[in-house]
């Protein structure tokens, strides 16, 4: 299966399923709250790319790829949230906008997957 369905079923995880309804109202007004909706965002990737590779290619399991994956989802997701709450006008377009980078972002961690081989 395409790697990509794993990482969209853990961005839809942690960016709505594992995400409360105090967490989505307060990340607007509390650092530490945004950053902790990221780190479960980030938590939900991790354990979609866990199951990825125990499923689909367990040979090819690099704690490395995973690490730097995620290190980068982190910080960009971090700052992608924070511009939106902070700095864009909060309108349907910004969502939209949003999800696009969010999932333009899993592609890219496929590709690169691809690239270097951890994902085949």
């Amino acid at each position: 299966m395409d790697p990509i369905l794993y990482l969209l079923l853990g961005h839809y995880l942690g960016d709505y399923g594992m995400q409360s309804d105090e967490t989505a109202g307060n990340k607007r007004n509390s650092i530490v709250v945004l950053t902790r909706h990221v780190v479960t965002y980030t938590l939900s990737i991790a354990a979609v790319l866990l199951i990825y590779y125990l499923v689909e290619s367990p040979a090819q399991f690099g704690w490395e790829f995973i690490g730097v994956c995620l290190l980068v989802i982190f910080v960009i997701h971090w700052i992608q949230d924070y511009s939106k709450l902070h700095l864009l006008p909060d309108t349907k377009q910004t969502y939209y906008f949003d999800q696009v980078i969010h999932v333009a972002l899993l592609y890219f961690v496929r590709i690169i997957g691809y690239k270097s081989g951890y994902i085949s």
